[in-house]
Parts: structure tokens; C-alpha cells; sequence
């Protein structure tokens, strides 16, 4: 939406994995990064709309992504942590934390932050 006249730009509709977005999406540049509850999480170009990549996990993703970079960062109820490609939604990194994980993680200092469902707290550095 352009916010000074409220205009809608364009939207999108998932079709065939239709599920809910409880996430915040991430912007960076042209890049929007949403997460679903359909275990996906994908980039749209900001001006277009257009799809670039999608990104399937083994579980929900409610956990809103963070843009580190040249990544994305985010928790799915899988229990994985998922760092991907901000140009290709390639997977470069996952931690397996045996807990669900819906918070958003944070990022600051050099360090990544993000709690599970199971009450225990990561940091990496």
C-alpha cells in the first residue's frame, strides 16, 4: 500500500499451500520476505509483487524473519533455526533446537538472539 494516497499496490493469495501469515515480513531494498503458516517462507519483489523464491520448511513458520546481510533469519515449529540466501532462499545454515520456535529472532552486537516454545534461550556469535 502507498501510504500517501492509501493505494493498493499489489497482493498476493497463496493457492495451492494456503495458510495464514501471523509473521511481520522483513524489507530490505526490492526484497519482502514473508513467512506462512503453510511451512513457507518466500521473497516478493517490493515494486512488483512477483514471486523470486520460496523456501519450505518441516513445520509452521510464525516467527517473523530478520534480513542479516546477505541473509534471512527465522524459526519454524520444526525446532530449526534456517539461515537462507537473500538473493536465492538457499539454505546456508540450520541449528536444531528440539523445540518449536514461533519468537522472531534478534539480532544485535554480532549476535543472533531467539527463544523456543520449550523456554530455552540461543545466543550465537
Amino acid at each position: 500500500m502507498r501510504l500517501a494516497d492509501a493505494q493498493i499496490l499489489w497482493e498476493k493469495a497463496q493457492s495451492a499451500r494456503s495458510a495464514e501469515i501471523y509473521a511481520a515480513p522483513a524489507v530490505m531494498g526490492d526484497a519482502v520476505i514473508f513467512a506462512s503458516r503453510s511451512d513457507t517462507v518466500f521473497r516478493v519483489n517490493r515494486l512488483t509483487g512477483a514471486i523470486e523464491w520460496v523456501m519450505h520448511t518441516r513445520g509452521d513458520v510464525n516467527s517473523s524473519p530478520v534480513i542479516n546481510g546477505e541473509h534471512v533469519i527465522f524459526g519454524s515449529s520444526d525446532g530449526n533455526i534456517y539461515r537462507v540466501g537473500l538473493s536465492n532462499g538457499v539454505q546456508a545454515w540450520s541449528y536444531n533446537t528440539g523445540s518449536a520456535i514461533s519468537a522472531s529472532p534478534a539480532i544485535g552486537q554480532r549476535r543472533l538472539v531467539i527463544g523456543t516454545e520449550g523456554g530455552t534461550i540461543y545466543c550465537f556469535g
